[in-house]
């Protein structure tokens, strides 16, 4: 990503933070797997910012982040979260009772299938016996945000997440038993103008192309949302979080 194209992106994801409860949501989620399961060591696997990690990692003895970008290792470290930087699957030494991939995959990649498939199972080969391997992902073509894309017309823009989560989910079920639990998180925002702000980095994710052929379709978007999404307080708008839990026994 160049330079401008990367301000642009931490901009938009900026305004998307201020107004989305999906860090503290995945965080309590995440928690109750935790305690429910007496995790006491975790493998995160794309640990991002730190914003789920360091909180997690005050909740058991051992959490090892791995992630790949410098920016975020720095913050992970400086919270005081054991780190690795690195593009997993890498070559971990030992076994945790829970191997963490939270929206850690591109369904873009060219290579997917290739990928996914030993990423599956270089992760579940990390997990202790009695342990659990936990993947948090999009479910790309059954929520609300795919029926605003077909409505709009650009449900296209959804199909490699759709794919992608069809691969994932079969790469899932070829190890072992799994158990999905479908968490909803919100974007809420007062005005309009700020909905559209927050929506518009999830359809363009740092893609400049993208971005503008959303942004196209803005009034047809702004109908849609003042008719289903409109609140007391402004305008709540829903992303499903599908919990994929893989047991060792």
């Amino acid at each position: 990503m160049n330079p401008d194209l990367s301000v642009s992106y931490k901009h938009d994801f900026e305004k998307f933070l201020k107004h989305t409860d999906e860090k503290a949501i995945l965080v309590s989620e995440i928690e109750k797997y935790i305690s429910r399961y007496d995790i006491r060591s975790v493998l995160d696997i794309g640990a991002g910012n730190g914003e789920i990690s360091i909180p997690l990692s005050k909740k058991v003895d051992r959490y090892l982040a791995i992630e790949k970008n410098p920016e975020f290792t720095l913050q992970l470290t400086q919270g005081g979260v054991e780190t690795m930087e690195a593009e997993f699957p890498v070559q971990v030494v030992g076994a945790f009772d829970m191997v963490l991939a939270s929206h850690t995959i591109s369904y873009r990649r060219s290579d997917f299938s290739t990928f996914i498939k030993e990423f599956v199972q270089t992760a579940w080969n990390l997990v202790n016996e009695n342990g659990i391997f936990l993947m948090i992902g999009s479910g790309g073509n059954n929520d609300d945000w795919y029926n605003l894309m077909k409505e709009i017309g650009e449900a296209t823009e959804l199909e490699p997440n759709k794919l992608g989560y069809q691969e994932t989910t079969e790469q899932l079920h070829a190890i072992g038993k799994v158990t999905v639990e479908k968490v909803a998180a919100y974007v809420r925002t007062e005005t309009l103008e700020d909905m559209i702000d927050a929506l518009t980095f999830i359809a363009g994710k740092g893609d400049p192309v993208r971005k503008e052929k959303f942004l196209r379709h803005r009034d047809v978007t702004e109908s849609i949302l003042t008719e289903k999404y409109a609140t007391a307080d402004g305008f709540a708008f829903p992303f499903y979080h599908y919990f994929h839990l893989i047991q060792k026994n």
